[in-house]
């Protein structure tokens, strides 16, 4: 029982400040903490940040800990061709976040991470974290470019390292690069984390943990993080407690109805949860099919009396299309519901047939869905797939 109370544990039951983020890092949270609390750095270094859910976890170690770290977050916040292109909301809620929790020991750096350098002194980082480009020589130059800035002490994380497709290749320099450290580990849930320990001084724990036996030590900080990925997607309405918090809210108000769009004549191919803030999914191909030979896609706030609708792209790819929709990119977490039909040309009012289903408060009850994560998709880009849905709640 003292072993299970053992206060050195308490990092890997923190809570998630970043919870509400779209972000791919969600599944490392409790190893960041448990590393900051166990290394602790004097200073830490991230490269690539979106919308800090890995350096939030960085800082609140450092905060509840009350360390004498120096924190650096290095990012454009303008995005690339694996994260996509990040709305100018982003680094301002960021920003602002920062301010109002790590403004004593956190900067952000809007910069790019060559630009950065001459910001960070030689031999001062001891926790590097390389989250940038996610080609083989992008993270090759990441890592070479700031070696000279790491202490005796340092560990680098590359995140990403069990990516293979979408010209993603960190794992091709986790490979090149991992035999060269004292030590290292790399976890493979969350699209993969490779831990490096470069410097010869760098905390025993830490060498203690990567000599553990590997599996073990696997799937046990996946299932720890496990926890925030689920806390992640509840919380979006992606999880499986998305139809209890949605369910029943009071009756919408009666939707603008074109005439024209007869419920006869439009037929609604398929319904989804939509996850937030996203401008690509991928559906399955007989959706879009069902749906005519083009599409519409409509988005519909949870309480029905908000929507937005528009012709989409969709691109082939095997049994699924990818739907990309940029126009409806950050619209908020009060857009769940994402419905595809015929043809409807944009300014068009609702059609009838959707318009009876919000007015049967059917639009406001998540289905239960399936979300899968494609590693060639943006990190923003969710694939939801249908699981056992009613035939009548499936169509028109």
């Amino acid at each position: 029982m003292s072993a299970l109370l053992d206060p050195e544990l308490d990092p890997l039951f923190w809570d998630n400040m970043r919870a509400d983020a779209i972000s791919a890092w969600h599944g490392h949270v409790p190893f960041a903490h448990w590393l900051v609390a166990n290394t602790r750095p004097r200073s830490i270094v991230e490269l690539g940040t979106h919308a800090g859910v890995s350096y939030a976890a960085f800082c609140q170690a450092v905060k509840h800990l009350r360390l004498p770290t120096r924190c650096t977050a290095v990012d454009t916040w303008a995005g690339d061709a694996h994260s996509g292109a990040y709305s100018e909301d982003v680094f301002a809620e960021l920003s602002a976040f920062n301010a109002q929790h790590f403004a004593g020991f956190s900067r952000l750096l809007r910069k790019t991470f060559d630009a950065a350098l001459d910001d960070v002194a030689d031999g001062s980082v001891d926790l590097l974290h390389i989250d940038g480009f996610h080609t083989y020589e992008a993270v090759s130059h990441d890592f070479h470019s700031w070696r000279s800035k790491l202490s005796d002490r340092a560990v680098v994380l590359f995140h990403d390292t069990n990516e293979h497709e979408r010209g993603f290749g960190v794992w091709r320099f986790w490979q090149e690069i991992r035999p060269t450290g004292v030590a290292s580990l790399e976890f493979l849930h969350a699209h993969g984390l490779g831990v490096l320990l470069v410097g010869p001084k760098t905390d025993p724990a830490l060498r203690a943990l990567c000599a553990a036996p590997v599996e073990q030590v696997r799937s046990r900080f996946a299932m720890l993080g496990e926890r925030h990925v689920l806390a992640f997607e509840r919380g979006q309405g992606l999880g499986p407690s998305a139809s209890a918090t949605l369910a029943d809210p009071p009756p919408p108000a009666a939707p603008s109805v074109d005439p024209a769009l007869d419920a006869g004549t439009v037929h609604i191919a398929e319904r989804f949860v939509a996850p937030p803030g996203v401008n690509a999914m991928q559906l399955p191909r007989d959706a879009v099919e069902r749906g005519g030979k083009g599409c519409t896609v409509w988005l519909v706030s949870a309480d029905g009396q908000d929507w937005r609708q528009g012709d989409v792209m969709a691109v082939p790819e095997g049994d699924a299309v990818t739907l990309a929709f940029a126009g409806f990119a950050q619209t908020g977490p009060q857009y769940l519901h994402l419905f595809v039909t015929d043809i409807c040309r944009p300014g068009t009012g609702m059609p009838r047939a959707l318009a009876a289903l919000l007015g049967q408060r059917r639009a406001a009850i998540a289905l239960k869905t399936m979300v899968v994560r494609r590693p060639h998709l943006p990190p923003t880009a969710l694939v939801v797939m249908p699981e056992s849905v009613p035939a009548q709640e499936r169509h028109s």
